[in-house]
């Protein structure tokens, strides 16, 4: 069995005063130790981001806050689409 890392959202947005006050102010430090574990491992990383249909929200595509934090980047994209009625799917993944 391989075992792979799924980063979910990750992305500038989520860190958006819009969406309150944070819990977890230590998550991106976490993220990248586990990051670099799973990859110096060779193990398969994948992002998801969620981005939202409103254009009042940092989820937005349109916002300017969608970009994956540069800390957490995948190495080479490869992007995939899914549309919902309220909300995109991106899944980013990491290729060696």
């Amino acid at each position: 069995m391989t075992r792979a890392l799924v980063l979910i959202d990750k992305h500038e947005g989520m860190t958006s005063l819009l969406l309150g006050a944070r819990n977890n102010n230590q998550s991106e430090n976490s993220t990248v130790r586990l990051l670099a574990q799973y990859r110096s491992l060779g193990r398969p990383v994948e992002q998801e981001q969620h981005l939202s249909t409103r254009r009042s929200s940092p989820r937005h595509a349109d916002s300017g806050d969608t970009a994956i934090k540069p800390e957490v980047a995948p190495i080479a994209r490869l992007h995939e689409e899914f549309g919902q009625p309220s909300s995109t799917i991106n899944i980013l993944k990491d290729l060696s």
